[in-house]
């Protein structure tokens, strides 16, 4: 038998101009396998089960981790359009994932998306680097990275393996964060207790 875990006692919730970022619930479980498991999005991402069982046991164990935010990316109207992770690698850095959108995301969810992780990662975590790797054969995800200023630390024959400093993502921020953020400084982030 599973041993109860704890939930962490704060839900994330991080607004965007046109979407909400909401940390991932059991309730989410058959969104998070029918994305991964489609065939035009998992070429390039860690294999998944097919079982909902098996993804809510995950989502369940999940939630009891402190330093790891699973997010859905919805619109307003909670519509899901995909996910993004940040887990707590050590130190000072923290790891970008699970960054799927559906096909038919509207344009720049993903990467409104990408920068509000960012900015959780370095505001309200303070960290001071993001890590994260990219499939080689990903070119248009690396391309993108390299665009906004990560920097290719290593390769393997998998893998290219990056990391984006605090520094290099407010210069990113401050040039394209008045088209990702909600108008008004304090709108960003929502800490909210969980439901019992």
């Amino acid at each position: 038998m599973m041993t109860r875990l704890e939930p962490k006692p704060l839900q994330i919730r991080l607004r965007g101009r046109s979407l909400i970022l909401r940390e991932a619930t059991v309730a989410d479980a058959a969104f998070i396998v029918a994305l991964r498991s489609n065939p035009l999005l998992s070429e390039f991402i860690h294999p998944t089960s097919p079982s909902v069982a098996i993804q809510e046991d995950w989502l369940m164990e999940y939630a009891s981790r402190p330093d790891d935010y699973y997010f859905i990316c919805e619109d307003a109207g909670g519509k899901p359009w995909g996910t993004i992770r940040i887990a707590r690698v050590h130190g000072n850095a923290f790891e970008t994932g699970s960054w799927v959108f559906c096909p038919d995301a509207p344009v720049g969810v993903s990467v409104q998306a990408m920068f509000l992780a960012y900015r959780f990662g370095f505001e309200r975590l303070e960290y001071e680097v993001a890590v994260f790797d990219v499939r080689r054969g990903n070119k248009r995800v690396w391309k993108f990275h390299e665009y906004y200023g990560a920097k290719r630390n290593r390769e393997d024959a998998e893998n290219f393996y990056y990391s984006l400093d605090k520094t290099a993502f407010s210069r990113v921020w401050s040039r394209y964060g008045s088209i990702v953020a909600c108008p008004g400084p304090s709108n960003w982030l929502e800490e909210v207790h969980r439901a019992e």
